[in-house]
């Protein structure tokens, strides 16, 4: 099994749910590839010592991988979307947060979860991805054009309204003369 992980670093709340992820994957020889910037701070913060591999972008996820685990909260399962964009690559979300509507494993329960992904006895809970398509491309606009819950679109620079045309599955939607548009 393939896993790439990415996640955010909550101080010393993170540090034994970093561990037990870390300690039962690499018991049981899943192949593990980590977000180079989170891999750094684990690094940093001397929770790890062995090398991984690492990916830094969604075209170093676009071959054989099971699943990606996002240490984190809800809104470091909405990032991990970005790099998963459409992939197909399912992400397990672990709560190192207080909520979690989307991080739904607690720290409690990592070694369970694991041990089921591992025996592949789960299910999918599928989410909407929105994808942005700017015209004309000015070349202005990041490449980041991939989002899980919404796409904020404001304007920038000026204190002009902004005329925004919506187009739904390409057919016309409408026009919007706003300040900025939440989809």
């Amino acid at each position: 099994m393939r896993i790439a992980i990415f996640g955010q670093y909550y101080q010393n709340d993170t540090r034994p749910i970093i561990r037990d992820i870390f300690l039962f994957l690499n018991e049981n020889q899943v192949d593990l590839v980590i977000e180079a910037d989170f891999l750094k701070i684990l690094y940093e913060h001397e929770l790890l010592k062995k090398s991984y591999k690492t990916f830094s972008s969604y075209e170093d996820l676009q071959s054989g991988f099971d699943l990606m685990i996002s240490i984190g909260g809800d809104g470091t399962i909405l990032r991990a979307a970005t790099f998963v964009r459409d992939l197909g690559i399912p992400i397990l979300g672990i709560n190192a947060g207080r909520l979690g509507f989307l991080a739904k494993v607690q720290k409690e329960n990592i070694n369970a979860f694991l041990q089921l992904v591992l025996e592949r006895r789960y299910t999918f809970s599928e989410r909407t991805l929105l994808e942005l398509q700017i015209t004309p491309d000015d070349g202005k606009i990041p490449t980041l054009n991939f989002a899980m819950n919404e796409v904020t679109l404001s304007r920038k620079d000026t204190t002009s309204m902004i005329t925004i045309e919506t187009h739904l599955d390409n057919e016309y939607l409408t026009s919007y003369w706003a300040d900025g548009l939440i989809v």
